[in-house]
């Protein structure tokens, strides 16, 4: 886990997103890894857009898995919101 929450110090791509949700009560939680899809394309002579996200991974994390993306998030400088349920 310690691996997996260091990526948030790599570039991040424009793509994907990774958010980390946790319980106030008990700190456990899960992460999730969205992926944005935009596409151009032409039907009939008219331009077309297309976009649609899906969830690529969601995994259950305990609290000391949810501090290792928590001190992560904290040395990238990343002020985004953490999800709380």
């Amino acid at each position: 886990m310690p691996v997996a929450a260091s990526m948030q110090c790599c570039q991040k791509g424009e793509d994907s997103k990774l958010m980390l949700f946790n319980c106030p009560e008990c700190d456990c939680g899960y992460i999730e890894v969205t992926l944005v899809f935009n596409a151009k394309y032409k039907e009939n002579d008219a331009d077309q857009d297309y976009s649609d996200t899906w969830l690529v991974a969601s995994k259950p994390i305990d609290k000391y898995e949810v501090e290792w993306f928590r001190v992560f998030k904290k040395h990238v400088g990343d002020d985004s919101p953490t999800e709380e349920e």
